[in-house]
């Protein structure tokens, strides 16, 4: 990937769009899980028009974290801009799966931010608990302890 990244950086067409194909599904999932699969799409495509032109500039070969921070920074941007929750409109026949994710929706806002942070990052984008560490500016050892944490909290609040 490090070869894809600096070609990536010159302007290389083909290995910006391996980057593109190699992050999106993740960002995607990470951006839904925090505002809904609605916005999400239009977000995702921000995070990487942000991270494309920011190439250049990035330091080093490793441009994971760098992704999931453009799009964490997004997301708040959205976030504090949003007052109100997104519609759901489903058809009738997914209405279990609605449900079971509402609940979980539910569940994952009495979290505190943090918690919800790292579930995501590492549930939904499905990163390593480095890459998580890294994003979110902390030790390893403490995401371990807040994914924990998390779980043990999700766990009470879905059981009930």
């Amino acid at each position: 990937m490090r070869d894809v990244i600096k070609r990536a950086k010159k302007g290389d067409a083909e290995a910006i769009s391996i980057i593109y194909e190699e992050y999106f599904d993740r960002v995607y999932r990470y951006i839904a899980g925090r505002v809904g699969e609605q916005d999400a799409e239009d977000l995702t495509q921000d995070v990487f028009i942000k991270v494309m032109s920011s190439l250049p500039k990035i330091r080093g070969d490793s441009i994971s974290s760098y992704i999931f921070k453009v799009a964490r920074n997004r997301v708040i941007d959205f976030l504090r801009r949003k007052k109100e929750p997104v519609p759901r409109n489903l058809p009738s026949q997914e209405r279990d799966y609605v449900e079971e994710r509402e609940d979980l929706r539910r569940a994952m806002e009495k979290l505190t931010d943090l918690q919800r942070e790292v579930l995501i990052l590492r549930f939904f984008s499905d990163l390593p608990i480095k890459e998580v560490a890294r994003i979110l500016g902390k030790k390893e050892g403490a995401i371990k302890v807040i994914q924990h944490d998390a779980i043990k909290a999700l766990r009470r609040y879905l059981e009930t």
